[in-house]
């Protein structure tokens, strides 16, 4: 999508004057615009759609700072890749940056892969079995991202992720989600023995 129709097509299906701020990140040559929106309101609410070309994610301001103090990639991904295009998301850098791995963050991720573990199992129990690849891929990258926090001191961000060789596994299913007119069952079947054993191992690592 060309940079000047971004902002008019994001306000179109969120108002303007409930945005603090717009983040542009992600591959600026694919097919879609990721675009990381953070809300005036402080409801605690999150989430994601596409609409048209934009790949939106959303969350409230009052989301913000737990999820930089835990070094969530939802937000540690855009702020620290991305261009803000409305707003200013400077101070949220800031305090990214300001930010140090401590113990509780590979648990914090943790649970956010198993919350996600809770939502792909819904969503295969619904027939819809491309949502619940693509959400097994949350939770796949979300143990990664903990395996990588546990005696970790540096900010992990997705390309790291990539790059590694359990990262072949994600680029695999992202390819599958995206390309793939019919997923089959047994390969979301296939998706959830991996993301389980995955989260095992990781539940053996941090303790519970």
């Amino acid at each position: 999508m060309k940079n000047d129709k971004i902002l008019p097509v994001l306000f179109s299906v969120i108002p303007m004057e409930q945005i603090e701020s717009v983040t542009w990140y992600g591959n600026r040559k694919g097919k879609d615009t990721d675009l990381f929106v953070v809300l005036k309101d402080n409801d605690d609410k999150y989430g994601g759609f596409f609409y048209e070309q934009l790949d939106i994610a959303f969350l409230s301001r009052s989301l913000v700072s737990p999820l930089i103090e835990n070094l969530d990639p939802l937000i540690t991904e855009p702020l620290l890749t991305g261009e803000g295009i409305f707003g200013s998301i400077d101070q949220d850098r800031e305090s990214l940056l300001a930010t140090r791995v401590h113990n509780k963050v590979p648990m914090y991720l943790l649970k956010r892969a198993e919350t996600f573990y809770e939502w792909a199992t819904s969503a295969a129990y619904d027939g819809r079995f491309p949502n619940a690849l693509n959400i097994l891929n949350f939770v796949y990258s979300y143990s990664l991202y903990a395996f990588r926090y546990w005696g970790g001191n540096d900010v992990v961000l997705f390309k790291d992720i990539l790059s590694s060789k359990d990262g072949l596994w994600i680029r695999e299913f992202r390819y599958k989600y995206k390309n793939s007119k019919h997923i089959h069952e047994s390969e979301v079947l296939k998706a959830f023995t991996d993301t389980r054993k995955m989260l095992t191992d990781l539940r053996l690592i941090v303790g519970l």
